[in-house]
Order: C-alpha cells, then structure tokens, then sequence
C-alpha cells in the first residue's frame, strides 16, 4: 500500500501526542521480534496504537495484516479503540471515503482466548476438530471443577480451604500448568521432592514454615487437577 507517513515528526503531528524518545523508538523500531518493558502507566497502549499506524501509514504493512493479542476484554476494546481512532485521525484510514470495490481492511484485536476459539473454529478441521466445537466457557469450568472436588475419593488432608476457593484454586491452577506446558504429574513429583528436601531442613521462621503447608497442598491439587 502506498505511504502516508514519511518521518516520525509527521506521525507526532499527526497524533497529536509528544512522543519521547524513548517511545519513538519502540513506535519506530524495524519489523522484527522485539519486546518492550514498561510500567504501568507509562503509554504502553497509546505506543501500541501509534506503532500500529506507523506500520501501516508508512507502507510496511496493510491494516489487516496486524493482530494484536492480549489478556483482558477490557484491554482489547481500549486497544482496539485507540488503533482505530489512530488510523484515522492520521488519515490513514477514512470512514467516509470507502471503495465499494476494495474496501479498506481492519487490523485484528482480541483477547488470546477469543482469538484461540477463532482459530478453532476456522482451522479446526485441519487437527480433526468439529467447527461447531467450542472453547468452555468459564461457566462451565467452574461446574466441572466443583463436581470433581465433591466426587474426588481423598482424603486431602493439606486442603484446608472452603469448598469454593477450593473450586478457584483448581482452576486456576490448571490454567497455570496449562499456560506453562507443564503436566500435573511433574508437579506432583516436584512437590514431593520439595516436601522430602524440607522435612530435613530447619525452618525458622513461620513464612519458612509455611512452604511445606503450602507444597504439600499444592501436591493434592494438582491430583484434583488431574483428575479434572
């Protein structure tokens, strides 16, 4: 696609917005892998945007080839939001001129999971996979992690907590395992090796005392885990 923007003083033109160095260069920097590091607050969001119109205003890229990916609803609209109004106070994009006959694409903005499900649907074929399956929604998680908590043979011992956060920590534990590639097995036996290593050690304060209480727990949730 043709260029728009030509140098990093147009775009903060453009914008509207005072960039610092800093900022430009991640706005700026070469279409390669690349991570940026930054506090809350800081503009992380607004830097996404303008990176966004930088690629596509200077002809690197078309709109509808960026995805943008990331954890919250919220975020995802806020992101989507200001990539959108971006594009078009830069005059890259323009609601009100649109060729019929090549309409403008849009760039992709979702949370991980709303993306996943779409892959499921459109590829799922490719791995065997119905397109009418779908991603459990957290409605239902939590069904199935209670029903396994009130079924599970036990005794669990180390499970002191209530039955609903009981409920939560499984969850949120095989989400954990799930995001870091691990399997409940490994866990259980890391835990056990912890739980063997410590009852020999001295612990000598009551957060030292604790790590066992807490192995030891986390070991019969990841059975539950299992299980589930």
């Amino acid at each position: 696609m043709p260029a728009r923007i030509t140098d990093p003083d147009q775009l903060k033109e453009l914008l509207g917005i005072p960039f610092t160095p800093e900022q430009m260069a991640c706005i700026t920097a070469p279409p390669a892998p690349q991570v940026i590091v930054a506090g809350a607050g800081s503009g992380k969001t607004t830097v996404m945007a303008a990176r966004v119109v930088w690629l596509v205003g200077t002809g690197q890229v078309a709109p509808e080839q960026v995805l943008g990916l990331t954890f919250t609803n919220k975020a995802a609209g806020e992101l989507a939001e200001r990539v959108r109004k971006a594009l078009i106070r830069a005059g890259v994009t323009d609601p009100d001129v649109i060729d019929p006959d090549n309409p403008p694409g849009e760039p992709v903005i979702s949370t991980y999971h709303a993306f996943a499900g779409r892959l499921l649907t459109d590829h799922g074929l490719r791995i065997g996979l119905e397109p009418t399956s779908r991603l459990l929604a957290d409605a239902t998680r939590y069904q199935l992690a209670a029903r396994v908590l009130r079924e599970a043979p036990g005794p669990y011992p180390a499970l002191t907590r209530s039955f609903a956060d009981l409920v939560s920590d499984l969850l949120t534990l095989d989400a954990e395992l799930s995001e870091h590639l691990v399997r409940p097995e490994r866990l259980r036996a890391h835990d056990a090796e912890l739980l063997l290593t410590l009852h020999s050690a001295k612990l000598t304060n009551d957060a030292l005392r604790k790590v066992p209480e807490a192995a030891a727990a986390r070991r019969e949730l990841a059975d539950l885990v299992a299980r589930y």
